[in-house]
């Protein structure tokens, strides 16, 4: 590993680097927020689109609700995976900023995905990271004859790596190799696994939770798309005799704002779903040990509407996507929030202390 003791310079100031990230970090931004606010738009706008394709309307406005209907279902679609993106790249700039870069031993796999263990001056193995590529891009950067990389971020957790002097920059993440002789960063704390009997809630309740709030989910936008479809009589609507066509899109846009009004505009303000509510449950952020907050709980959702339309394009076209470095992070457990007696929190989540005392207890403030 090459060591100065000079400061040395971030790694985008060199000229490959910079020309391969580009300077339009204003631009990534704005297609950043476009993808998100597109798709959520997008749930009203198939309804209005297909509202305004009835009869009753000109022939001019019923071409461009058929051509706002396949936009929005574009914007739903590719819009969570075009944010993404975008995140990803300005992550890659932020590091490239903020790290220089240093020349490390590496050892490479492809199997099926590509990772590289990156070795110390002494050869030991450090880290083993997971390189975000697809298609012309495997084996871009490295490949099994090579022994250097260029490497920029943190070496434990994630970064960006390089063709020798910058150029063609990769995002990579992973995690330490515990036989080195390096110590990793102090882990942002967890959930104790030994929570008190009266915090811990048992599987059938947390099942139970999240059935009824997918059940609620399913219910309106079940109720949106007969309403969409205005079957003529209830016995055409028991025996489906109506356009099912009608159905599929308000369907889906319903279910997907019924699913956010729950999961993040409610369970921000009151720290519970309806399904929680019902079984006595309410979300905690496993970082902070207190309630999650509206950033922490917009991500986890956004997090799920795109892996429902990346690993589906996944698995058709057998290619890689990127996913998130930390699944855990937005994997938001639930515990209980009444206490015998009572149904008041009073403040249990926000009292846990995880430091642990010399018998292993976790202790209390």
């Amino acid at each position: 590993m090459n060591a100065s003791t000079d400061t040395p310079a971030p790694a985008i100031s060199y000229p490959d680097t910079s020309a391969a990230v580009g300077g339009n970090g204003f631009g990534r931004l704005v297609l950043l927020w476009f993808g998100l606010l597109g798709a959520v738009f997008a749930v009203p706008g198939v309804v209005l689109c297909i509202e305004l394709g009835d009869p009753e309307y000109p022939a001019l406005m019923r071409r461009t609700a058929d051509f706002g209907v396949m936009l929005c279902i574009l914007l739903f679609c590719l819009g969570p995976v075009l944010s993404f993106y975008m995140w990803r790249k300005r992550r890659i700039e932020r590091i490239l900023r903020t790290h220089p870069w240093v020349v490390w031993r590496v050892d490479y796999e492809c199997n099926p995905t590509e990772t590289i263990v990156l070795r110390d001056a002494q050869d030991t193995p450090i880290s083993r990271l997971t390189i975000s590529s697809s298609g012309s891009q495997r084996r871009a950067v490295v490949d099994e004859k090579a022994t250097h990389v260029w490497f920029a971020g943190d070496p434990l957790r994630r970064g960006v790596i390089a063709r020798p002097g910058g150029s063609y920059p990769l995002y990579v993440f992973g995690s330490p190799i515990r036989s080195s002789g390096v110590v990793p960063k102090p882990k942002k704390p967890q959930l104790p696994l030994d929570l008190p009997p009266h915090l811990r809630p048992g599987r059938t309740r947390r099942t139970a939770a999240f059935c009824l709030d997918l059940l609620v989910h399913l219910g309106c936008g079940v109720a949106v798309g007969i309403a969409a479809a205005k079957p003529t009589s209830a016995q055409a609507l028991i025996a489906l005799d109506f356009d099912i066509g009608r159905v599929v899109l308000p369907f889906l846009g319903a279910w997907a704002g019924a699913s956010f009004i729950n999961r993040v505009l409610l369970q921000s303000v009151a720290h519970t779903t309806l399904g929680k509510a019902v079984f006595g449950l309410c979300a905690i952020d496993p970082e902070t040990l207190g309630f999650p907050t509206f950033g922490r709980l917009t991500g986890a959702w956004f997090m799920g509407l795109y892996l429902s339309a990346a690993l589906p394009l996944c698995v058709v076209t057998f290619s890689d996507v990127p996913g998130p470095d930390e699944p855990k992070r937005y994997l938001l457990p639930a515990i209980r929030h009444g206490v015998p007696g009572g149904m008041a929190i009073a403040g249990s989540v926000g009292s846990i202390d995880t430091r642990l005392d010399g018998t292993g207890r976790e202790g209390r403030e």
